[in-house]
């Protein structure tokens, strides 16, 4: 493998934007040049870290989730001496009659 020419940008102090719209354009932004300490009024509040937590034993597993499920004859509410049918629902439907 080999490189031919050069891997640095050499004349990128020579360069002339023309104007500070071009400047942007080129993924530059505006800065006034003067360093700025945090000082906190915006954003997070600067202070000092709190101190470091060592683990002395992992936490205990949490139990186990649950899991409970019903078959579809159990949700649907017509099964059973006290089963309901819509009144709208043909008797022929399920081969079954049911009384008005």
């Amino acid at each position: 493998m080999a490189t031919v020419g050069r891997l640095s940008h050499a004349d990128l102090d020579n360069k002339i934007y023309g104007s500070a719209q071009m400047h942007r354009r080129f993924g530059y932004k505006m800065a006034s040049g003067l360093f700025h300490k945090k000082d906190g009024y915006f954003g997070r509040k600067v202070r000092a870290l709190p101190p470091v937590r060592t683990l002395v034993a992992p936490d205990p597993e949490p139990p186990r989730k649950k899991v409970y499920s019903l078959t579809k004859g159990q949700c649907s509410g017509l099964k059973g001496p006290t089963a309901q049918v819509h009144n709208l629902v043909d008797a022929g439907y399920t081969n079954r009659t049911y009384a008005d």
